[in-house]
């Protein structure tokens, strides 16, 4: 058998055609409004939208299951699955010199999800249910800040982040039963949290966006409704902590087109999964049947409680007036707001969609 003579070199991965539609969260807009940012397997491709040029950053070595791109655009983060028993990296990579800046194994198993802050200079990660810890990573340090457990008590595990919009070093975590906001402390190196006052209302959520002074934030949960928490920060932005325990505003849900049975609400199939929030109040809403609907929340000045057929009072009130609606057909795992009136979607089918934002009507772009 003839020797091969010489070096071999590695083949270069020069176009994907997938999209991993799996991965909450996995589809992200470039803030320089060209370039899309998404995982496939154990790669994170950049591709320009108008060229299809695709770019990949390698060094994970298994799955990634959780992605984040700085408000700047500068940095992104990818964390991956491991094997049982083995750490999961999260890895900073420099977007415009597409090299790897940083990466820490902290966590066990699996990173849950991922959030730079608003200045770029802490980016969090959160550890799957073999894991269960909340870590803060210095990003112009390369460094370890501090890190703490995600849940408290008999609360179920965190699954999702939200980051503060003027608060550099404040953050949410939710997931079953879980909500709490959090502090960092950059002198002593330690975060504090602050449990979300929601009385006995039990929800799994899924997914959280936050208004643009970080008064309330908004969660999609499995239930199909959408929680309203006021944050109670102080106006100064200075001071981090709220000044009194953050608390749940509403539980709302979205107002029937058909008269519904008394004690009946119109919920979203397969619970909320993506949520965004636009400046002037409105929510671009996600769900796991598929729905993308815009809706604005009804201004009332007094809730109606109206009593189930059990004597009991319903959580969810419709306040949620439907401006428009449409349906990709499976649950949609990315919302995303591409230039000025284009909406991305992606899906758990692996698919891709534009959708028109003045028109609402869809088209299919990216597919397996």
């Amino acid at each position: 058998m003839a020797e091969l003579e010489g070096e071999v070199g590695d083949l270069e991965v020069n176009a994907i055609i997938g999209f991993d539609g799996a991965i909450v969260g996995g589809l992200k807009v470039h803030p320089d409004g060209e370039h899309i940012v998404f995982p496939i397997g154990n790669k994170v491709a950049i591709q320009h939208w108008s060229t299809k040029r695709q770019y990949f950053l390698s060094g994970h070595t298994n799955v990634i299951s959780a992605i984040d791109v700085s408000s700047s655009g500068k940095y992104i983060a990818s964390g991956q699955i491991n094997h049982i028993g083995f750490k999961a990296p999260v890895i900073i990579w420099d977007f415009y010199k597409r090299v790897m800046l940083s990466r820490h194994e902290i966590h066990k198993v699996r990173i849950e999800a991922l959030k730079f802050s608003t200045d770029d200079r802490y980016v969090t990660s959160l550890g799957g249910r073999d894991c269960g810890n909340i870590v803060v990573w210095n990003v112009e340090a390369g460094a370890l800040l501090s890190g703490t457990e995600a849940s408290r008590g008999s609360k179920g595990e965190a699954t999702c982040l939200c980051a503060c919009n003027i608060r550099g070093e404040c953050f949410i975590s939710g997931g079953d039963g879980n909500l709490i906001v959090w502090g960092i402390d950059v002198v002593a190196r330690s975060i504090a949290g602050f449990d979300v006052n929601m009385s006995k209302l039990k929800r799994v959520i899924y997914c959280m966006e936050m208004n643009e002074r970080d008064e309330v934030c908004y969660c999609g949960t499995s239930t199909g409704d959408i929680l309203k928490v006021r944050l109670n920060f102080h106006p100064n932005s200075e001071i981090l902590l709220p000044v009194k325990p953050p608390i749940m505003q509403g539980c709302f849900t979205k107002m029937s087109s058909k008269p519904l049975p008394k004690g009946v609400v119109d919920l979203y199939g397969q619970g909320v999964r993506s949520l965004v929030l636009f400046k002037n109040g409105r929510l671009l809403v996600g769900a796991g049947d598929g729905t993308v609907d815009l809706v604005e929340e009804k201004k009332s000045s007094k809730v109606v409680h109206e009593p189930a057929t059990g004597g009991f009072k319903l959580p969810s009130h419709p306040l949620l007036r439907v401006l428009k609606s449409t349906n990709v057909k499976s649950s949609v795992t990315s919302l995303q707001m591409f230039r000025e009136n284009t909406i991305l979607a992606g899906t758990s089918n692996c698919e891709i969609f534009m959708i028109d934002f003045s028109t609402f009507e869809t088209d299919l772009v990216v597919t397996c």
